[in-house]
């Protein structure tokens, strides 16, 4: 009677085991996966962005000293600057570098993200490694106890 009860939990662990060994494959893929998701995805949203954050952020600078772009031109020519005054040409550098700290900041704070997410994942990977040497000493214990 006692023997198969063995041989349903020996079935049991090996189809629990293969579960496992099933899901811990799964997630290795999906780690693998995601760095080149990202990617696309940051193809994706650029191929959206049309106009450039530089072009536009000129644009918004020189609007606010009354000068404007010409309609198609993306940058900035040496007739157009050397046009503007001393105050002028401060108030768009002042415009810049309020964008470059803000950039700057996001950037930070994008970064920390990304190192938490990595630290996330390592901490997963080493749950993952502790999970598969568990199951692998249960099912050499369970193999020793049906010898």
């Amino acid at each position: 009677m006692q023997n198969k009860s063995d041989r349903t939990n020996m079935t049991a662990d090996k189809v629990s085991f293969t579960k496992q060994v099933n899901l811990q494959n799964e997630v290795k893929l999906a780690m693998a996966q995601v760095k080149q998701m990202a990617r696309m995805q940051m193809e994706i949203e650029s191929q959206f962005q049309q106009k450039s954050i530089i072009t536009e952020l000129i644009r918004h600078s020189l609007e606010k000293i009354g000068v404007s772009l010409p309609g198609g031109k993306r940058r900035l020519s040496r007739q157009i600057l050397t046009e503007m005054n001393v105050a002028q040409l401060q108030v768009i550098a002042n415009e810049l570098h309020s964008e470059v700290e803000t950039f700057n900041e996001a950037l930070v704070g994008h970064l920390m993200e990304r190192d938490d997410l990595h630290m996330e994942q390592d901490s997963m990977l080493v749950d993952l490694e502790d999970l598969t040497r568990y199951s692998s000493i249960v099912a050499a214990t369970t193999d020793q106890v049906t010898i």
